[in-house]
């Protein structure tokens, strides 16, 4: 990291460092704006009594947030002696802010105001923009013009043969992790298959601040342009995409083309099979939890919310044959739906929707909503009417072990599929347990 420090006296409640080493305000210290992602176990504060003399030091060496005396102090402050892993304070640190100090012992010999007493010492690192990309393209590629001719053609291939593929979004702002041409803010046409194989897991796990989602497909976040290409995946256990871990806006999941706010008409059929293994299958979607910010959403399809009119087309497949099922989960945050469909679950995107859906699982299908704009969805959604899909041009099939009654909406799916024309709902098992 960078290394840095600085002074600050006066009365400032948050500001002064003296003042809230001597308890002032509840003992609390913010570090200044324009200073933050301080590395935990990098702060340090150095004490001084009013002849300049460096009497001791206090820190939080290990990054536990533990604010503790590094070693004895050479004079008393206040009439007190502190000694060797004393803890006076904590360390609230906070991702993308600035960490905030509570000190819990009056370590400033002087006053609040005047020569200094205390000195702080940290390295920090910009974080922010830390994203992982397989692909051509990246963060605002397009800089500076926004030249919308821009766009890149090709395959791309991942393959572990024995392993999981693993996909995680970061711990700060815009720190996202993707396979497919693109990028967040990046205009242009991407073209060009994906393929992913895997001999164990594939997760796609959102991160914990904004704009930190994971995703297979081109496009990214507000990446407008007409994006291209199969997807084919296959897996040896299960298939899990997650938007659960933080509650930062748009820590979505989403295996397809285009994501959130990125205009443009997507095509391409999707294919995902899991348990290939003959064990530990299945299928996942999870939304995203309550306590923060919206569009924690998880989806298969191309698409994505806030998106404008698109024309959206490609069959999606959905195979598990490790004794799996399918799971769509809801979130308890706003816009935190999970969708198996082209388009977006909160239904504010037009357009025309085609692509047949196929489904065959050999475990369960549950589809759990959340709150009212969270809901669960098997299917293609438009604003358009019919969903902007073409009487009898889509085909929707449902083959699984079991079905949850107590979350599966069977007269939802069966008005779904009639918009499209013939709806197939059948088992893997010997008989359908409804």
């Amino acid at each position: 990291g960078t290394s840095g420090g600085y002074i600050l006296t006066g009365t400032s409640d948050t500001e002064s460092i003296d003042r809230a080493a001597n308890l002032q305000a509840g003992g609390d210290f913010t570090i200044r704006a324009g200073i933050n992602r301080i590395i935990p176990g990098s702060l340090y504060f150095d004490v001084y009594n009013d002849a300049g003399i460096k009497i001791g030091t206090v820190a939080d060496a290990d990054g536990s947030g533990a604010l503790k005396v590094v070693a004895d102090f050479t004079e008393l402050v206040n009439g007190v002696q502190y000694n060797a892993t004393q803890q006076v304070g904590t360390v609230n640190y906070a991702s993308g802010g600035s960490p905030v100090v509570t000190f819990t012992s009056d370590i400033n010999p002087g006053d609040d105001s005047g020569v200094p007493n205390l000195v702080l010492r940290f390295e920090n690192s910009q974080t922010d923009r830390a994203y992982a990309m397989i692909g051509h393209g990246g963060y605002d590629a397009d800089n500076p013009d926004g030249n919308s001719a821009l766009g890149a053609v090709g395959a791309i291939s991942v393959t572990a043969k024995t392993g999981d593929i693993t996909l995680r979004g970061g711990n700060d702002d815009d720190a996202s992790a993707t396979i497919g041409h693109g990028g967040r803010s990046t205009q242009g046409a991407n073209t060009g298959d994906i393929e992913i194989d895997a001999g164990g897991n594939l997760d796609l796990i959102a991160g914990t601040f904004i704009r930190s989602y994971a995703s297979i497909g081109h496009g990214g976040y507000d990446a407008d342009g007409t994006h291209l290409g199969n997807i084919c995946i296959h897996v040896g256990e299960h298939v899990l995409l997650d938007s659960t871990l933080g509650n930062g806006q748009f820590t979505y999941t989403q295996i397809g083309h285009g994501q959130y706010a990125s205009t443009g008409n997507h095509s391409g059929y999707i294919t995902v099979v899991s348990g290939l293994s003959g064990a530990n299958g299945g299928i996942s979607l999870l939304g995203g939890p309550s306590g923060g910010s919206d569009l924690q959403y998880s989806q298969i399809g191309h698409g994505g919310a806030s998106s404008g009119t698109m024309s959206l087309s490609g069959d999606i497949t959905l195979i598990d044959r490790g004794g799996g099922g399918l799971s769509l989960t809801g979130g308890s945050a706003a816009n935190s739906y999970a969708l198996v469909g082209h388009g977006d679950g909160i239904v504010n995107t037009s357009g025309s929707r085609a692509g047949n859906l196929f489904i065959d699982v050999e475990g369960q299908t549950s589809m759990t909503n959340g709150v009212s704009s969270s809901q669960a969805y098997l299917g293609h959604q438009s604003t358009s009417a019919n969903d902007g899909i073409v009487a009898g041009s889509v085909q929707t099939t449902l083959l699984s072990g079991s079905i949850d009654n107590a979350n599966f909406d069977f007269n939802g799916f069966i008005q779904q599929g009639i918009k499209g024309g013939a709806t197939t709902l059948g088992t893997t098992a010997s008989n359908l347990t409804i």
